[in-house]
């Protein structure tokens, strides 16, 4: 179960975070002229004349779902809908499909929390995630035997559960299914928003928040296509700093940082940096800085190497000096802070495969039990370099999240982003013949976060789409719901009755997209 709506819990700030951001002045300005540090991951801190101002990044969607209308309600946080089975080419096949929601693991789990005061509390939750089965008989009209790959899509991210990933049986045997990941489903936004935000800001993530969305990305078939090419290869030369043996006083300073400065041509050199999170740039005179803070031996990328990468022309005469924070103010260089320097030459396809190697060592325990954890680390490496090259410093239009080149950002979203995924697997059918296929899989709801002010708390949705981004011809189409008597359903356009026992229900081919709207039944403490 996902940490769901817990929005309060962005505003909970780490006393040596705010210390860091206190100490070290921050401003977000166009260009000439940069300075910048690491985001939080779930805020952004900036001191703006000496004034410290800590705000949330928006939520992708509304600021609460909408209720009533024809199509549901619209969720700040939008699970995806569960997509048809579809085809590698056309062909003669036929389908009939139903589609199941078992809702077993909505059982509510009694917890227990200690308040400030020391009181205990007691408190009810549920699991919003579900059981799917999408089951299909699938026909060949033709007079010939047709072998066909079989394409599964489901939406997701590489940080989610590792359960979400549908198991696909081909009459009753399990398939040795391929996992084909699309690139990033959303796009980018102003820091507050769309609302308010200047035109060109795209510095935070801006989320799909309806199946409107989705039918726009996959209508056409280009995103799948992309789902199945080759990754991007990087060939460039580039330069790399490699800092390793990393050690501070950290008597010396509440936060010891190791800054590297120097001269380059922003014309024609780019900078990448990996573990580096902070610096300065000074376009109108060549200027150029980074830091990073040295971790103490209980923290645990302790050991880690950092990276500074330069393609194109190489940056000349560096200077490297330890501060006791990461202002890295003149006149407060202290010593007592040391780091071997390596420098060597490379492609920037191999100085990444490095990194991917380093970045998988130190976060390989967060995987375990998680989607990136069944993916090998050539597949990492790719979506790491399709980020790169679609919205990092390596697109033509960069997005201003990514435009200073901090590689951490890159691997690290390239697991939380949403995307479509594809499982792909071979499919024989005799000429006249069918065969049944399953997909089975856990389904995460869609919600509003508690402290938002919604009207739709405790409430989950889930939906299916019928057609979309598939070229199978269905000739009928059903959906089935095993409620257990742990729900109430709020709203919906499938036609269950649970009073009346209607669970089975036959569903309209002309219709896009069914949804239901699901709150867990009360039950005594």
């Amino acid at each position: 179960m996902k940490d769901k709506k817990i929005f309060d819990a962005v505003t909970q700030v780490d006393d040596e975070l705010i210390e860091e951001a206190r100490i070290t002045r921050l401003e977000r300005q166009a260009k000439p002229w940069k300075r910048w540090m690491a985001l939080a991951a779930s805020l952004i801190l900036l001191l703006v004349v000496g004034r410290t101002v800590l705000y949330s990044i928006p939520f992708g969607g509304s600021a609460g779902g909408e209720r009533g209308h024809s199509e549901g309600s619209v969720f700040m946080s939008y699970a995806g809908p569960v997509f048809p089975l579809t085809l590698s080419e056309d062909s003669e096949i036929t389908a009939v499909r139903n589609i199941d929601f078992d809702f077993s693991p909505y059982t509510p789990i009694k917890k227990e929390h200690k308040t400030h005061d020391g009181e205990i509390k007691s408190y009810m939750v549920h699991d919003s995630q579900i059981v799917v089965r999408d089951d299909y008989i699938l026909t060949n009209l033709s007079d010939q035997e047709i072998r066909v790959d079989g394409i599964y899509p489901f939406a997701g991210a590489m940080s989610d559960d590792g359960d979400i990933l549908p198991v696909i049986t081909v009459n009753g045997l399990k398939t040795d299914a391929v996992l084909n990941p699309g690139p990033y489903t959303g796009g980018f936004q102003g820091t507050y928003g769309n609302d308010g935000a200047e035109e060109n800001e795209t510095f935070n993530l801006a989320y799909i928040n309806s199946w409107q969305g989705y039918k726009a990305l996959l209508t056409g078939g280009e995103y799948m296509e992309r789902a199945f090419d080759e990754f991007p290869y990087f060939d460039q030369k580039v330069a790399v700093y490699e800092f390793s043996n990393i050690s501070a006083d950290h008597e010396k300073g509440v936060n010891p940082t190791l800054n590297i400065e120097f001269n380059m041509d922003f014309d024609k050199s780019i900078i990448f940096t990996y573990g580096f999170n902070g610096g300065r740039l000074d376009y109108n005179n060549n200027y150029a800085a980074r830091h990073f803070s040295v971790p103490e031996e209980t923290n645990s990328n302790y050991g880690m190497p950092r990276y500074l990468i330069v393609m194109g022309d190489d940056i000349d005469d560096y200077i490297v000096q330890g501060y006791p924070d990461g202002g890295c103010e003149e006149g407060q260089e202290i010593e007592g802070i040391w780091a071997d320097i390596d420098r060597y030459e490379t492609t920037l396809g191999q100085a990444l495969w490095n990194i991917t190697e380093v970045y998988n060592k130190y976060y390989e325990y967060e995987d375990k039990r998680v989607l990136m954890g069944t993916v090998s680390h050539e597949v990492q490496y790719g979506l790491a370099k399709e980020l790169l090259e679609d919205y990092g410093i390596l697109s033509e239009e960069p997005m201003d999240r990514y435009d200073i080149g901090m590689l951490e950002d890159i691997f690290s979203e390239a697991r939380e982003m949403d995307r479509v995924f594809y499982l792909s697997f071979e499919l024989f059918i005799p000429a006249g013949e069918s065969i049944t296929l399953e997909a089975n899989m856990v389904k995460e709801g869609s919600f509003d976060y508690y402290g938002s002010g919604s009207d739709n708390m405790d409430t989950d949705g889930y939906d299916m789409v019928t057609r979309l981004g598939s070229n199978i011809s269905f000739t009928e189409d059903t959906a089935s719901i095993q409620d257990h008597g742990l729900i109430d359903i709020i709203r919906q356009n499938f036609g269950f009755d649970l009073e009346k026992g209607v669970r089975k229900v036959i569903l309209d081919p002309a219709e896009e997209r069914y949804y239901m709207e699901i709150s867990p039944k009360p039950v005594e403490e």
